[in-house]
């Protein structure tokens, strides 16, 4: 189940108990199993940030394209500062 079919889902009972189509035990239902749904998603977005890695979900639509890692190399007065991706070297002369 994707994030907005579960939207759609939750909001048609809050319609459905609004004009009594749907019973209180019912939406209290759904909203348990959705609150477990989005706990599982909670827990994809945690590893993927501890991890700094995505990982392939069923609930967030994967990014179109992910920008290259920057790389670069800077010369100072001590050194270099090499930069790649995510990490960051000084070497010293």
């Amino acid at each position: 189940m994707s994030y907005e079919k579960l939207r759609e889902s939750l909001f048609a009972a809050l319609d459905g108990l609004k004009d009594g189509t749907i019973d209180v035990a019912r939406s209290k239902a759904m909203s348990d199993i959705s609150q477990t749904i989005i706990n599982s998603a909670k827990v994809e977005l945690d590893f993927q940030s501890q991890t700094k890695r995505l990982v392939r979900s069923d609930f967030f639509a994967a990014p179109e394209a992910l920008e290259a890692p920057m790389n670069s190399i800077t010369k100072t007065t001590h050194g270099v500062i090499e930069s790649n991706g995510n990490s960051t070297v000084h070497r010293m002369k």
